[in-house]
């Protein structure tokens, strides 16, 4: 009976100890934590059923780890640990062959839940329907979809949020990749957009002999490779976080625009914008106060992704648009015209030099 006993500090201990069972129960917290200190009697409880069962006293070892200490830093930043408490199942004496536990927290349900892990490690099964299988060193989440909104200035922020857990942010990364970032009329293609939008892409990055950048008039509107706006600006790029606990934010110009085209059936309506992309740390004061465990809410300081945009009021039209012969020959004639007055000037100028200097 008793407390379930810690793991022996250090990360190369933590690997011995995982070769003692064949499973091992680990719960990682931390004291200031409240849904772990709910936790504390809840794994006490269960090892002692543990102690009493027959087969998981054998097969099954249940261990916690205290986050804030000193000696295990290290082991929760190797594990990847950023949320409390995380209660994760090893198998194969295997770090990276873990599972985290998300079924209800009481001591019944954790000691069912070992029993159909040792089921499942004799049948040598990979899932369970609680529990979320990795063996990659790393974790994170894709997000994708579409997202309805008004004509006016907002902000889309993504961050970690659960009422269950409580978040180290001093252990958590927002380094993100962004595949695509599009505004769109609803019902339009995304796929299609982008298509045309790599296309711009393209062309931008294209030459002319001389050197200079090429100009292209595409479906999109006008495209000139020295401006950073396009329909699809935050396109396969990479973000990284360099400071604990640091907001990474976007700012979106977004400028609606028309295009009209002469081949095109019909106006091609579009949401172009400009992005510039900063990072902010909180206060020194208030990260020393979190290090500290002095009382203050974590959640205040978990890192996000923000995308902060606004949509200006006005529209862009671009129009392709063929002069007619006769606007053809005004412009041939005030060229004609601008050349003969500029040799009028200079003949007028050379005669006057040559008379002024025959009377001297």
């Amino acid at each position: 009976g008793g407390a379930p006993p810690d793991p022996p500090a250090g990360t190369v201990s933590f690997d011995d100890y995982l070769l003692g069972k064949e499973l091992s129960l680990v719960a990682f917290g931390a004291p200031w934590c409240p849904w772990s200190r709910k936790m504390e009697p809840v794994l006490e409880e269960a090892h002692e059923l543990v102690q009493m069962d027959g087969l998981l006293s054998q097969t099954v070892g249940i261990a916690r780890v205290d986050c804030t200490h000193a000696s295990s830093r290290e082991l929760c930043k190797r594990m990847h640990i950023s949320a409390f408490p995380t209660v994760r199942i090893y198998r194969h004496h295997n770090e990276h062959s873990h599972e985290e536990y998300e079924g209800e927290r009481s001591a019944e349900a954790l000691v069912e839940f070992l029993h159909e892990a040792i089921d499942m490690h004799e049948e040598e099964l990979g899932w369970h329907p609680l529990t979320h299988l990795t063996h990659i060193s790393g974790e994170g989440c894709e997000v994708s979809g579409r997202l309805r909104v008004s004509r006016v200035p907002g902000t889309l922020r993504i961050s970690a949020q659960s009422h269950l857990h409580s978040f180290d942010p001093l252990s958590m990364n927002v380094t993100h990749h962004v595949d695509s970032f599009l505004f769109l009329e609803p019902g339009d293609d995304a796929g299609e957009r982008l298509h045309l939008s790599d296309a711009a892409r393209f062309w931008r990055t294209v030459p002319r002999r001389d050197g200079a950048a090429r100009t292209m008039h595409h479906s999109l509107g006008v495209i000139d490779g020295g401006h950073g706006v396009g329909e699809s600006q935050l396109r396969r790029e990479t973000f990284v976080m360099h400071r604990q606990a640091t907001t990474l934010k976007h700012f979106l110009k977004v400028v609606p625009t028309r295009s009209v085209m002469r081949a095109a059936p019909a106006p091609l309506d579009s949401y172009q914008y400009s992005t510039t992309f900063n990072e902010f740390s909180p206060h020194e004061a208030k990260l020393a106060m979190h290090v500290a465990g002095e009382d203050l809410e974590p959640r205040a300081l978990v890192p996000q992704t923000v995308f902060s945009y606004d949509i200006s009021p006005l529209r862009v039209v671009h129009r392709q648009a063929v002069g007619s012969f006769g606007d053809y020959l005004t412009q041939l004639c005030a060229v004609v015209g601008g050349v003969f007055t500029v040799f009028g000037l200079i003949d007028n100028v050379i005669h006057a030099g040559v008379k002024a200097a025959k009377q001297d």
